[in-house]
């Protein structure tokens, strides 16, 4: 991704990236709406510790980007998420 690429360049790797389409960001990975959704399971378990994890280092970054150079509409707002089945609903 695009962030993983810019964190690497920030420690000094040489990074490639290639894309199929004519400008970047015109795909990503599907997701229309740009939502950050970190996995959590209610475990606290070394899964939900990175997904904790790389959520608020996302978020960091994304606040520095628009603040500094990439102008993009956002808010930060949160989203319920409903169970539709019994294991969601352990969650």
């Amino acid at each position: 991704s695009a962030l993983t690429a810019l964190a690497l360049l920030r420690r000094g790797a040489k990074v490639t990236l290639y894309c199929q389409d004519e400008q970047p960001a015109q795909n990503a990975s599907g997701n229309q709406q740009a939502a950050l959704y970190p996995l959590l399971n209610g475990h606290d378990d070394p899964l939900e510790h990175f997904f904790t994890s790389a959520f608020t280092f996302a978020r960091r970054q994304y606040d520095q980007l628009s603040n500094n150079t990439i102008l993009f509409d956002h808010q930060w707002c949160g989203v319920s998420q409903l169970a539709y089945d019994e294991k969601s609903g352990k969650k």
